[in-house]
């Protein structure tokens, strides 16, 4: 089979994922490692009383628009939990294990635990999240029912439904 007729047929496969889960939906529960190695599920990481900052990126060189989201979340929702999902392509030669480092050396320590990674897209397909560069955030209550959610820069004007939805009830501009 030629390489243009593989990469056309990876394209297709990818397309044919489900659609990212909307606001009123429920966030597929994925299972993967976090950084650290450990197995975790994402409806133990969002599972608590108050919602959750969800940022998940497809690609490796989306990693700062993923801290973007958290960095604005230090001021705009500083109290909410948050999880990471990394969802990227490694080359073939590259180990989990070596991937995982390199990602640790990207992550917080204290926020191994709350990064889901895996290195074939799993996850993203599993969320139905395309390819790009762009970060998906959404919050999401305790129950994994998507609130709201936004594809691309925390400041975005779009990207305030994020942002209401991640404040205490009654809290200003409510």
């Amino acid at each position: 089979m030629s390489a243009h007729l593989l990469a056309c047929l990876a394209v297709l496969a990818w397309a044919a994922t489900a659609s990212p889960p909307v606001s009123g939906g429920m966030l597929p529960d994925v299972e993967s490692k976090d950084v650290s190695g450990a197995p975790r599920r994402l409806s133990d990481l969002v599972s608590g009383k108050e919602p959750v900052l969800v940022v998940a990126i497809t690609e490796r060189g989306a990693a700062g628009r993923m801290r973007a989201w958290f960095d604005v979340a230090d001021t705009r929702a500083p109290l909410v939990r948050r999880v990471s999902i990394v969802s990227i392509g490694k080359p073939f030669f590259v180990t989990d294990d070596l991937a995982r480092s390199k990602a640790r050396q990207q992550v917080p320590p204290a926020h191994w635990h709350a990064t889901l990674f895996d290195s074939d897209h799993r996850m993203a397909r599993a969320l139905g999240l395309g390819e790009g560069d762009e970060a998906w955030a959404f919050a999401v209550d305790d129950g994994g029912k998507v609130l709201a959610f936004h594809r691309g820069s925390p400041f975005e004007p779009s990207a305030e439904e994020v942002w209401r939805a991640l404040q205490p009830p009654g809290a200003a501009g409510e």
